[in-house]
């Protein structure tokens, strides 16, 4: 199973733009859902992506965003979500996907 990520910033320091550009950023680290304004999960891309690696390409962008990244642990993980299904749509297909399963989307 390839790395998952949480990545939040805090409100205050990270408008619109800021949020923007950090959304294009990630698009060369992996697969992401970004459906609440200030928190992204991230499925990475390639083997080896390190929590360090996200946080400094983050600063790059908005040196003075607070950022927080946290890397899951190997395996499944459980979540639940409320609102319109087709919002955790990606959480569905991709967070829980197995290497094996790659093949098979």
């Amino acid at each position: 199973m390839k790395r998952r990520f949480i990545i939040l910033v805090d409100p205050e320091n990270a408008p619109r733009a800021v949020r923007d550009e950090i959304t294009k950023m990630l698009r060369d680290f992996g697969s992401w859902w970004h459906r609440f304004p200030y928190v992204w999960l991230l499925r990475a891309g390639r083997e080896g992506l390190v929590t360090r690696e996200i946080r400094d390409a983050i600063t790059e962008i908005a040196p003075d965003i607070e950022v927080l990244v946290l890397r899951l642990p190997a395996g499944r993980s459980g979540w639940a979500g409320h609102g319109k299904p087709e919002k955790f749509n990606w959480i569905g297909l991709f967070w829980n996907l197995n290497e094996e399963d790659e093949d098979q989307i």
